[in-house]
């Protein structure tokens, strides 16, 4: 089993926050696969996107400040993934996934099994 933590905490404190956001966005993209990712308050950004790889599944935990987060068709088409992701949201806030025609609300300490091949954007119940 594979692990990897992104974290805010890791970055230098001398960033602001928008510098912050932005590295941990790259971070997270580099390494983790092709996303849009946005902030969505004026709130100072916290995040801890904790992962585990066990053969074709991806573990996956995320704690801090509320964001979106989108694989969209065209990069799920450059960037093909063959895995599953499990993730747990553990953030004091639902978030809400479309995929196959479907929306759905992940709740605090629920989870969710996405496809690495399906499109699917991600965000705070009631943001954008």
């Amino acid at each position: 089993m594979r692990g990897l933590t992104l974290s805010t905490n890791d970055l230098p404190d001398h960033l602001d926050d928008r510098t912050r956001f932005e590295l941990w966005r790259d971070t997270y993209c580099e390494w983790v696969g092709a996303t849009e990712l946005q902030h969505l308050d004026d709130s100072p950004f916290t995040g801890q996107w904790d992962f585990a790889g066990v053969r074709g599944l991806l573990l996956a935990r995320f704690q801090g400040s509320r964001h979106s987060i989108t694989r969209t068709a065209e990069q799920v088409s450059a960037f093909p993934q063959g895995h599953y992701l499990l993730c747990f949201n553990l953030a004091p806030t639902a978030f809400c996934c479309s995929r196959s025609g479907r929306k759905e609300m992940v709740h605090m300490d629920s989870a969710l099994l996405l496809s690495g091949m399906e499109a699917s954007p991600a965000t705070a119940c009631g943001a954008g």
